[in-house]
């Protein structure tokens, strides 16, 4: 059977594994990066929301059986699922990713050894294992750095050696942090610096890009409510001025539920939003109660469930 080091990418980078949880750490990110993004897991499934979607998630026979596959092939408990940061330039599909935890990384080679076509070097110390376009690096016991290629691994490990330089403190960071102090998620974009790598191809999209320089998004729980944060910075203050009025607007028409679906209407009349301007920087926070997600996440779930039922006796009468 050929094993495709994609999937043990996404299976180790993207479902954790013991991983160690905590703030995004831009020592981590290099300074070539326009855009980034962090996911702290351990934090998600300690909010109401999250403990809420992993019992439904355990609930599930075949994701039962899908999350004991992945703990005894790779030492992965989705109950220790911890952190994950990815970034890159701009230019399509390309970045790196890094998870860091306790997995187990002998485990994990030994799954590799599997496969003859994957190939091994070294860069300061470290294994550097590649098929294709993808590949990664186990860095000591419990840090994996993964990227689109050998020579994005190798960046990311001289950033985390501090042989290239790192990122240094973000304002948008700082302006998400006053509305969600400990995000479950976080993602920030130089618009600009990405441009440069991927420019636009439509008129819109570049006209729209002329006017805002850069824009950061956090997602997290506070105080019972789900809440996200969106912080742009425009060209200037006028710009910044019509953008704030535009989304004041925005926030009016969805409190009122105009020209909605009723059932739409009646969430979006719950979402409280709150927009501000300070110079060039504009923010808008949106908060829902976490016991209404959770309602609606339930009847989601119930319809699923009886829409897999109908699908299971209609594929038996076949």
């Amino acid at each position: 059977m050929k094993i495709r080091i994609l999937s043990i990418l996404s299976l180790i980078t993207f479902s954790g594994g013991h991983l160690s949880a905590g703030p995004l750490e831009l020592g981590k990110v290099s300074a070539q990066a326009n855009w980034m993004v962090h996911v702290d897991f351990e934090s998600l499934l300690k909010t109401d929301v999250g403990q809420f979607l992993l019992a439904e998630i355990k609930k599930q026979p075949n994701a039962r059986r899908q999350l004991a596959g992945i703990k005894a092939a790779f030492g992965v408990d989705i109950d220790g699922l911890g952190n994950l940061t990815a970034y890159g330039r701009g230019e399509n599909e390309k970045g790196i990713a890094i998870a860091s935890g306790g997995f187990n990384a002998k485990q994990l080679e030994g799954f590799i050894a599997l496969n003859e076509e994957i190939e091994a070097s070294n860069h300061a110390g470290k294994t550097i294992y590649s098929e294709n376009e993808k590949a990664f690096a186990i860095i000591g016991e419990d840090t994996i750095v993964a990227g689109t290629g050998a020579d994005y691994v190798k960046h990311g490990i001289d950033v985390m050696d501090g042989k290239e330089p790192s990122r240094d403190t973000d304002k948008i960071l700082n302006e998400l942090a006053k509305a969600i102090p400990y995000p479950v998620a976080q993602g920030i974009a130089d618009l600009k610096g990405i441009m440069k790598f991927n420019p636009p191809m439509k008129a819109p999209e570049a006209a729209m890009l002329k006017k805002a320089s850069a824009i950061g998004l956090s997602v997290g729980e506070v105080d019972g409510e789900v809440r996200v944060a969106a912080v742009m910075k425009t060209a200037d203050e006028s710009t910044a001025g019509h953008l704030e009025n535009v989304l004041r607007g925005a926030a009016s028409l969805m409190t009122l539920g105009s020209d909605l679906d009723p059932k739409v209407a009646e969430l979006a009349s719950a979402i409280k939003t709150h927009v501000s301007r300070e110079g060039s920087h504009v923010r808008i926070y949106l908060g829902v109660s976490a016991d209404l997600v959770k309602e609606e996440m339930a009847k989601e779930m119930a319809k699923k469930k009886v829409q897999e039922g109908n699908d299971s006796i209609d594929a038996g009468e076949k």
